[in-house]
């Protein structure tokens, strides 16, 4: 259990995860995407929760980044320099953002803000005129985050979860929405 007493945006660093914290970032991605439980069909939420946490998925592409407070990892993004290595269809020439999660007991403390901080000024320092990124509607506070830090919608560029996911859902589909923050 996190001490929250000891969770201060001033004693933050965003670093690179080492392969040893992969496991222990996994089960913080999905209990953070646990917290979804009810939005949307379990089968749904289930498979993402397996594929989120499946940081080996991005090895070679995308690098993971850690949030830690106070000594303790709380949060994690995977930033693609090249957006187009995510084979979610965003243009080759954007950066990309993927996999937001920071722990339900440190949210509320502008970690998320932090990380997307992060990744918008690599963007920016690497010459990229846009970054990316996909999430969908039942993550009210991500999505209220991407518009607040100015990302807009990018309709081109939607999905849907079954074709991602791999699961025969029409019936119950939910969209994958694109949004982009020009640089």
């Amino acid at each position: 259990m996190l001490d929250l007493r000891m969770l201060e945006k001033n004693t933050t660093v965003i670093r690179p995860a080492t392969g040893k914290e992969l496991p222990d970032l996994s089960v913080i991605i999905a209990t953070a995407f646990e917290t979804y439980r009810g939005a949307i069909p379990d089968r749904a939420l289930s498979r993402y929760i397996a594929l989120s946490a499946d940081l080996d998925q991005h090895k070679g592409r995308g690098d993971i980044m850690v949030l830690e407070s106070a000594g303790k990892v709380v949060g994690s993004v995977v930033y693609y320099p090249k957006a187009g290595d995510e084979g979610l269809g965003l243009p080759a020439g954007w950066a990309g953002i993927r996999t937001l999660a920071v722990h339900p007991s440190a949210r509320g403390r502008g970690f998320g803000r932090s990380l997307i901080e992060y990744c918008i000024e690599r963007a920016r320092r690497e010459g990229h005129g846009t970054i990316g990124l996909h999430t969908a509607e039942f993550m009210k506070h991500a999505v209220a985050l991407y518009r607040a830090l100015s990302f807009g919608r990018c309709p081109q560029y939607d999905l849907w979860a079954s074709d991602i996911l791999n699961i025969d859902s029409a019936s119950e589909d939910i969209l994958v929405t694109a949004y982009k923050r020009t640089l």
